[in-house]
């Protein structure tokens, strides 16, 4: 299962994988001039109640491990 229910925008998981993937500065542009943020936010409590399913990885151990396979892997 993919998700948790910590609440992450946009520009906050850019950053991450951003400084985790060699300190690449990342810079957000809003072509809309809009202030809203979008974030990702699922309601995972059928996935708690029904399934006993809880989150084992965090978000910054995730981009860590996606960030070392994709470093072994040769992309054309």
């Amino acid at each position: 299962a993919v998700g948790s229910d910590h609440s992450v925008t946009i520009a906050e998981l850019a950053r991450s994988i951003g400084a985790q993937g060699g300190g690449l500065d990342v810079q957000i542009r809003d072509a809309s001039g809009s202030t809203t943020q979008d974030v990702y936010l699922p309601n995972l409590n059928a996935r708690h109640q029904t399934l006993g399913l809880r989150v084992h990885i965090d978000l910054d151990e995730a981009i860590a491990r996606t960030l070392s396979w994709a470093a072994h892997r040769v992309f054309i």
